[in-house]
C-alpha cells in the first residue's frame, strides 16, 4: 500500500505542483489508477513477448523456419495465421516475413487475446 501512494503521489507530481494543502481528488486517483493499470498491462505484454521470442527463436528472425517449414521468423508465425491475425487488426498491409511486422503484431496479439496461438506462451503450460 505504501507503495502505491508513493506511486499516486509522484505521478500527481509529474502532472501539477503538489502543496501541503492540495486535496488529491477522485478523479484524480481514478486517473493514477487507470495509468498504473495501463502500465501493469505493457508489462505484462513485454514479459510474455520475451518469453515467446526466447522460445520460439532465441529472438532471431532471418532463415528461422519451424513446423515443417509452414513458420517463419522471430515470433513463428504461420502465414495462415499472421494473415488472420493482421486482417482482424485492420492492417493489411503487414508482411509476414518483416521482422517488425511480425513484432508489431506479436504485440496485438497479446493484446487482444490470442496468446494461445504460441506453443510458447506461458498460460498453455
Amino acid at each position: 500500500m505504501k507503495k502505491l501512494i508513493l506511486m499516486v503521489f509522484v505521478l500527481m507530481s509529474c502532472q501539477q505542483p503538489i502543496s501541503n494543502d492540495v486535496v488529491i481528488l477522485q478523479a484524480d486517483v481514478n486517473l493514477m489508477k487507470k495509468n498504473i493499470s495501463s502500465l501493469q498491462e505493457d508489462l505484462r505484454v513485454e514479459k510474455e513477448k520475451l518469453i515467446i521470442l526466447s522460445c520460439e527463436t532465441k529472438f532471431r528472425h532471418d532463415g528461422m523456419w519451424g513446423d515443417q517449414g509452414k513458420s517463419y521468423g522471430i515470433a513463428q508465425f504461420q502465414k495462415v495465421t499472421f494473415d488472420e491475425l493482421k486482417n482482424r487488426a485492420s492492417k493489411p498491409a503487414l508482411q509476414w516475413k518483416s521482422q517488425d511486422d511480425q513484432l508489431w503484431l506479436l504485440d496485438w496479439a497479446l493484446r487482444n487475446g490470442y496468446a494461445k496461438k504460441w506453443s510458447c506462451y506461458s498460460g498453455n503450460k
